[in-house]
């Protein structure tokens, strides 16, 4: 992923209505519309932990939600090879598939 978005922490400034990153900076301007303030705030919120979680991790929420998914139908295809009469190497090989292909 091209890391073009702003770095670093973000978080959700209520009482300027403004998403900021750690050096202040403002990285967009909220508009409440004709959502709740509680509707509203949760939104801000959920905006500044997405740009953290994806400058933390180099991906976004739905690549980091892809990759569980991965992750987890490998591990229960390796406990099925496993625990029905199968071999540690055929549940390795899955198990390290699985991993390349999450953390392509």
């Amino acid at each position: 992923m091209a890391n073009q978005q702003t770095q670093g922490e973000w978080y959700n400034d209520s009482l300027e209505g403004k998403i900021r990153d750690g050096k202040q900076g403002i990285i967009c301007e909220l508009v409440k519309g004709t959502k709740t303030d509680q509707e509203a705030e949760a939104n801000a919120e959920l905006i500044a932990e997405v740009g953290t979680v994806t400058n933390e991790t180099g991906y976004t929420p739905k690549q980091l939600a892809e990759q569980k998914d991965v992750l987890h139908r490998a591990c229960l295809m390796a406990k099925e090879e496993l625990v029905f009469g199968g071999n540690w190497d055929d549940a390795k090989r899955i198990i390290d598939e699985a991993i390349e292909k999450a953390t392509e």
